[in-house]
């Protein structure tokens, strides 16, 4: 009897050792399920992180594309405006050179009309001299002409006189010869 209760004893004992293990195995199970659905959320988020990396590598590419195409959009602009301004500036350089050498030609110009203008007021000086002595000497040929224009007036009367004197002295002379033709003829 007393085996026998031993026996029953290990029994119970085998027993609960095996529903220990039981219940140890259902933990060890239960916080493995629990680890399986956090590796599952954590792989679902490490999903999204790699989509949305995805996406970002994607929009990235893509924004990388435009902003490649619009760099080279801007380098031909820059191509072009850089051709354009140098031409401009060349433009500005040759206009530049014409305006010097018309500045020079104007300036040579002004320095041959400044000789020009004084010779004409040399000219005019001396012309003006000039017309001021034949002035002086009209005056006094004027002056000279009234005193000839006098004398003359004088003379003019003089010979008048005289005219008149020879006009008497012939009538007297015509008289006194009638005269003597008439006593010879007697």
């Amino acid at each position: 009897t007393e085996a026998y209760e031993n026996s029953i004893e290990q029994k119970k004992q085998s027993i609960n050792e095996a529903r220990q293990r039981q219940s140890a195995h259902q933990q060890e199970n239960s916080s493995l399920r629990q680890q399986v659905e956090k590796n599952k959320a954590q792989q679902r988020e490490s999903d999204k992180q790699i989509t949305d990396l995805q996406n970002q590598v994607a929009s990235v590419s893509t924004a990388h594309a435009d902003s490649q195409e619009e760099l080279t959009r801007l380098n031909e602009e820059l191509q072009t405006t850089t051709l354009r301004f140098q031409e401009e500036v060349q433009s500005l350089k040759d206009q530049l050179a014409d305006a010097k050498n018309a500045a020079q030609e104007s300036e040579l110009k002004a320095d041959s009309l400044q000789s020009s203008l004084s010779q004409v007021r040399t000219e005019f000086e001396l012309t003006s001299e000039k017309l001021e002595n034949q002035e002086l000497e009209m005056d006094s040929a004027l002056a000279t002409n009234k005193t000839l224009e006098s004398n003359n007036n004088s003379l003019t009367t003089q010979l008048g006189n005289l005219a008149e004197d020879y006009h008497k002295l012939q009538a007297k002379y015509m008289d006194v010869s009638n005269r003597v033709d008439e006593s010879q003829d007697r």
